[in-house]
């Protein structure tokens, strides 16, 4: 279960907290899973000939939901009211796009909104440091 505090990274008010938890979980319970099919196929399925179709559906999976994040970022600054913790997981998926070839600058608004993440300091430092995909022209 969720609470606002594993959900925002400040005060809210009660009547918010589901929308705002609801809204946090979207990238845990549905973007997050068709990675999965991606990059460990054999998970899914013993026999080696079934791996590729896994591999193909995970990722067009995987492109919808960077699609409504997408739309989800339209007219806003954070993907929530404020910044919050989804607002990193959802660089993560940013940069996992980007890793295996999506055409992620046509994401206009997630674009946008990733600029503005690697506008903080401290996402900088992490990138840094860990030498992250995003820092590539």
């Amino acid at each position: 279960p969720f609470s606002r505090e594993c959900c925002w990274l400040g005060p809210i008010a009660p009547v918010a907290e589901p929308a705002v938890c609801s809204l946090s979980g979207f990238p845990a319970a549905l973007a997050h899973p068709p990675v999965g099919h991606m990059w460990r196929p054999e998970r899914y399925a013993a026999e080696p000939t079934a791996l590729p179709s896994i591999q193909d559906a995970g990722r067009k999976t995987f492109d919808g939901y960077l699609e409504q994040i997408d739309a989800k970022l339209a007219g806003r600054r954070w993907f929530m009211d404020q910044y919050s913790v989804a607002d990193p997981y959802l660089l993560v998926f940013y940069a996992w796009g980007k890793r295996i070839g999506l055409p992620m600058a046509e994401l206009k608004n997630y674009t946008a909104w990733k600029e503005r993440m690697m506008a903080r300091p401290a996402v900088m430092r992490v990138l840094e440091r860990e030498q992250g995909v995003l820092l590539a022209a």
